[in-house]
C-alpha cells in the first residue's frame, strides 16, 4: 500500500476506453477498484503537467504492475495466483487482448482430470 507506479496517461488512455474516459472526458466513468486524484504540483512546485494518483483496492501491487506493464508491452506473466485479478482488471478496463490471454491460460489449465464431478 502507498507504493507509486508511474505510467503515462497517453499509454493508459490509448489502451483502455475506461482509462480514456477517466483521464479525458468531462464526466468520467467511475470504477470501484480505482480512485483518481488530480494534483497539479509535486512537493510544492508547479511542473506544468498534471499527475494522477491511482489508489488500488483489493488488487495486489504485483498484479497491478503486470497489468500496467501489459499495457506498455503486450506481454504478461499469467499464473494461477494472478489470473483472476488480471481477468477482473482486463474486464473492468476493457482490455480485450488481456482478457483473451487470461481466458486462453484458463482453458489450458482446466483439464477433465482437474474438474470436480
Amino acid at each position: 500500500e502507498g507504493q507509486a507506479m508511474p505510467a503515462h496517461s497517453y499509454i493508459l488512455a490509448s489502451s483502455s476506453a475506461t482509462f480514456f474516459s477517466q483521464l479525458h472526458e468531462e464526466q468520467p466513468l467511475h470504477d470501484i477498484s480505482f480512485l483518481w486524484q488530480q494534483q497539479s504540483s509535486v512537493e510544492g512546485r508547479e511542473y506544468g503537467h498534471i499527475r494522477w494518483h491511482l489508489h488500488v483496492k483489493d488488487v495486489p501491487y504485483i498484479v497491478l504492475f503486470h497489468f500496467i506493464r501489459f499495457l506498455y508491452t503486450d506481454e504478461i506473466e499469467i499464473s494461477l495466483d494472478n489470473v483472476v485479478h488480471l481477468l477482473n482488471l482486463a474486464h473492468s478496463y476493457k482490455v480485450g487482448a488481456l482478457t483473451s490471454k487470461c481466458q486462453e491460460f484458463l482453458r489450458l489449465q482446466v483439464t477433465p482430470k482437474d474438474v470436480l464431478r
